[in-house]
């Protein structure tokens, strides 16, 4: 039988609203940020994010300044990681906030609801950082990833 996250997770995540939070997040800046759905099972969910970025070549971008938020239901873990001039910039305790904040509306079932605010604390601190550029190009894909 499946777990209560995976059972809940993916049908409830609106991906609409989720795609609009990350239009958003990065119309004020020259970051990407992406969203990765894992279903198999994760026992480290920051490599796991590791090996995704790298796979999305998101390490790539001009200004180093990607960052990825990896969800796993079946493991019931999730992470969020940045590239080297965001980690530069915000310092690990930025980082234990945005999960925490997560944690704690995915823990009361309102998955959509703690991507978006996960995103928009994310995206105010990238938009401070890395405002837009007079072209600002959208480096990648703004999809949400779902991996077997």
């Amino acid at each position: 039988m499946k777990n209560w996250l995976q059972r809940l997770f993916p049908p409830k995540i609106q991906h609409d609203r989720v795609l609009a939070a990350i239009s958003s997040a990065e119309a004020n800046t020259s970051a990407e940020l992406r969203v990765v759905i894992v279903h198999h099972a994760v026992d480290d969910p920051i490599a796991e994010a590791v090996k995704e970025f790298q796979k999305l070549e998101m390490d790539k971008t001009v200004h180093r300044n990607g960052v990825l938020i990896l969800l796993a239901p079946s493991s019931r873990r999730f992470a969020v990681i940045g590239d080297k001039a965001v980690n530069a910039l915000c310092g690990q305790t930025f980082w234990q906030d945005i999960v925490k904040t997560m944690r704690e509306a995915f823990r009361k079932r309102r998955f959509t609801e703690g991507l978006e605010q996960g995103i928009r604390e994310i995206g105010a601190l990238l938009a401070s950082h890395f405002p837009p550029e007079l072209r600002n190009t959208n480096e990648l894909s703004d999809d949400i990833v779902d991996r077997p």
